[in-house]
This record gives C-alpha cells, structure tokens and sequence, in this order.
C-alpha cells in the first residue's frame, strides 16, 4: 500500500545500508581483518562501509564514539554506535588491501562487514561478467577476487540462493 501523505527526503547526511531490492547489488568475498576470516560484502548501494559494534573487539577494532549519524536500511531505522577509522582488510588474494573507514552500527543481524560503493569505486572494482569474481585494483596491481556464497543470506533463506 502506498501512503500518498508521507514525503520521504533523501538527507545526505543520512547513511543508506544493505538496501535489498536487488541481491545482485552485494557480493560476497572472503575478508580477513586482523587475521581473522570475516565475509566481506561489496555492497554497492551503501553509501558508506559498515561493520557491526559485536565484530569489533573480536576483530580488535578501536571505535570513535564522538561521532554519530542517522542510518536507514536492512537494520531498519537508527543511529550509528561512531566510526572505525582506516581498518585493513586483506581480501582473497594475497596483497591485496582495502582501507576505509567503517561506520560501526548495531543491531544488525550478520557476521560481516560491508565495502561500500565509494570504497569500491577508489579502489576501481569491476563485476567480471561470469559473476565469479571482482576485480580490484590494490597498489597499482590488479586482483581477481572470487565470488563466493553468501552464507548469511543463504542460512536465512533455507539454503536458497537469491
């Protein structure tokens, strides 16, 4: 049902997570922060990298409190926890690193942490046309990062694939 009363305005200050019209928009790849193996998404409708506030002392991250914004998405309405500055993380292929800085939120149900489009686009990812893997490049180098099932997805799911 559409409610013709309500305007909804797009805030650029606003942060736009996981939004889910289409799955093609994220892909999963393995990540690995700290030396710890976590799926790494590249979720190229957020508008900002994410991690969730219960990965980061498993992943040893240091969070600034200091700064908050209002968040909309998967997670549903709310606010940030702060931000996780320059993290590391080491994708599939050896030498290759992706710095960003992560908002932390909670209340988001999975196990990951999402590279979002700006993130992406700075380090020129492409879509290989087989959807098996994406290409990056990482200190002038280029990588062909697999492609692997979303396995939170896919738990949720029963074992569909979207």
């Amino acid at each position: 049902m559409i409610n013709n009363d309500v305007i909804y305005e797009d805030d650029p200050m606003d942060i736009d997570l996981v939004h889910l019209e289409n799955s093609k928009d994220l892909l999963a790849i393995k990540g690995n922060v700290n030396g710890i193996n976590i799926q790494t998404l590249a979720d190229t409708c957020a508008n900002i990298s994410f991690l969730r506030t219960e990965d980061c002392e498993e992943l040893g991250i240091e969070v600034d409190t200091s700064k908050r914004r209002k968040i909309s998405g998967a997670s549903g309405e709310g606010e940030t926890v702060g931000i996780a500055r320059n993290i590391s993380v080491k994708l599939a292929a050896e030498g290759c690193v992706i710095k960003d800085d992560f908002a932390v939120i909670s209340g988001y149900k999975h196990r990951e942490i999402a590279l979002s489009r700006n993130c992406l686009k700075r380090y020129n990812y492409f879509v290989d046309e087989s959807r098996e893997h994406i290409g990056f490049t990482c200190e002038g180098k280029n990588f062909f990062i697999p492609i692997v099932p979303d396995e939170n997805r896919r738990k949720a799911s029963g074992g569909k694939k979207y």
